[in-house]
């Protein structure tokens, strides 16, 4: 084989196998609204916390917004463990969810700590 015949066949090869990464996949949007629900949830732990609220107080508060997601308690674990038993997958859930806390910061005044 000839310099040219290796390069005309190892350049094609070498581009196919760089573009043969993770394909990039469209948002899961069942993920998705788990992310946006697991924001609810951290906000609501929160608002209990600032107002010393009652153990029963944000069981309802947690049960109002996993009922408002459509989430039971079972899907909620279920979710939670899938996305918890990959540390890539788990860091990068928690950046969406810090992006999200991010977005409603201003949600955790006190002057707007009523549940929605």
């Amino acid at each position: 084989m000839n310099k040219t015949t290796v390069l005309t066949t190892l350049i094609p090869l070498l581009i196919l196998i760089e573009g043969c990464g993770e394909p990039t996949r469209p948002p899961d949007p069942v993920l998705e609204r788990f992310k946006d629900y697991y924001t609810a949830e951290c906000v609501q732990r929160e608002i209990s916390r600032l107002e010393g609220e009652a153990p029963e107080r944000l069981t309802a508060r947690l049960d109002s917004v996993r009922t408002r997601f459509g989430f039971s308690p079972a899907e909620r674990d279920s979710l939670l463990g899938a996305v918890r038993d990959s540390l890539p997958r788990w860091e990068e859930f928690l950046n969406d969810v810090l992006q999200r806390l991010e977005r409603r910061e201003g949600e955790l005044r006190p002057d707007s700590l009523l549940l929605p």
